[in-house]
């Protein structure tokens, strides 16, 4: 009876040791899981602060080029000034136009066939500047829809990211049971991703710790640029409204 006693409790030991160990290698998983998430909340915010920032440039050139036009249109008014030459301060705004178009816009085959002027020699007349300044801006124009897109995007996955975040957090502070969704909620102060929501055997709803363990986690939240442009016909324009922006 004493040696049955002494086993017993050499492999109630053994058994707690062994537990230790599995709960200091799952509290190391989900330390690196949730510095992989941090440093994906960082990329994500960067993304999405040159998402906004391109976006205000877009705008702001559009603006710009709206009153370029307008002021060329009333200068080239009547037969006479639409055959003049265009001053050469005029060549270098559309050019800068055009230039500053192509820095923050890629893929659009309609802008990508529009070509600086070179005033040098053979100035361009009034309506060849007119019509490339219009062509830039249907293209800015058009774009917004995919400048949108993409922030949106961006959004998702930070709204994702957050809730992963706070999964993991929940994880590590008691690692040996399941994570309830609404702890996840509780500590995101805001509903959760439902993609991240999964149910137990008892039927409760938990954070999903199995799909995270499959994922690349910074691959899977650097997907952005795929998701952004799916569905898009490498910048062939679709139906669009007349007046897109009004600025």
């Amino acid at each position: 009876m004493e040696n049955e006693s002494v086993s017993n409790g050499e492999q109630d030991a053994k058994s707690k040791t062994e537990k230790e160990e599995e709960n200091k290698k799952e509290l190391a998983l989900r330390t690196e899981q949730l510095n992989l998430v941090r440093a994906a909340i960082e990329k994500l915010d960067e993304a999405a602060d040159e998402a906004r920032n391109k976006n205000k440039q877009r705008k702001a050139l559009l603006s710009h080029l709206r009153t370029f036009y307008s002021e060329m249109n009333n200068i080239a008014k009547g037969k006479a000034m639409s055959l003049i030459p265009v001053a050469e301060l005029m060549v270098t705004q559309i050019n800068d136009a055009i230039a500053d178009a192509k820095k923050l816009i890629e893929g659009d085959v309609y802008l990508d066939r529009v070509k600086p002027f070179i005033s040098a020699g053979n100035p361009p007349s009034y309506p060849e500047v007119l019509l490339v300044a219009k062509i830039v801006e249907e293209v800015l124009v058009r774009q917004g829809d995919d400048f949108d897109a993409r922030l949106e995007v961006v959004q998702h996955k930070q709204h994702e990211v957050t809730t992963v975040q706070a999964g993991l957090e929940c994880a590590i502070e008691n690692v040996e049971y399941a994570v309830p969704i609404d702890d996840v909620e509780t500590r995101l102060d805001d509903t959760p991703d439902p993609s991240w929501t999964t149910t137990d055997d008892q039927g409760d709803e938990v954070f999903d710790l199995d799909r995270l363990d499959e994922l690349d986690i910074s691959a899977y939240f650097a997907e952005l640029d795929q998701e952004a442009t799916e569905g898009e016909e490498d910048g062939e324009p679709e139906e669009e409204d007349e007046e897109e922006e009004g600025e």
